[in-house]
């Protein structure tokens, strides 16, 4: 069973808005179009970590996650921004993003973010790349 304290602090991890994914993309990224995409895979990288119930990202500062989350999903629709640019718009510490998005892609095995990627660019209605270089790279 665990302790009160941490299923508070799970509690407030569910506190991430969209909107503020979506906000934070829109700044990050100058056609719309990109940073739409962008932020709605990085919104679904967050919920598929917090699905997975894990501890590791309970208690988490929502920006931090966001940061990582958009530079996840950046590197996997082709878009990648640098760490210090995502930092500077999220208003995170360039380590931080390193410590969650190896915390994030610990959370999230390999699979699962090549199976969230094929299913956001089906319902775009794109075809996904036979050639998976993209989440190589995240490997």
């Amino acid at each position: 069973m665990k302790p009160k304290n941490s299923f508070r602090k799970c509690l407030l991890c569910l506190r991430i808005s969209p909107q503020k994914v979506l906000e934070y993309a829109h700044k990050l990224y100058d056609d719309p179009e990109i940073a739409h995409k962008v932020g709605i895979l990085a919104q679904r990288i967050i919920r598929e970590a917090y699905l997975r119930n894990s501890p590791q990202t309970c208690g988490k500062k929502p920006n931090s996650l966001i940061a990582s989350a958009l530079y996840i999903s950046g590197i996997m629709l082709g878009n990648r921004r640098t760490q210090r640019e995502i930092g500077e718009v999220c208003r995170v510490v360039e380590p931080s993003i390193r410590k969650n998005y190896k915390l994030i892609l610990d959370v999230l095995d390999f699979e699962t973010l090549k199976n969230l990627k094929s299913e956001f660019l089906r319902e775009l209605g794109l075809k996904t790349q036979k050639n998976e270089d993209d989440l190589t790279i995240i490997k």
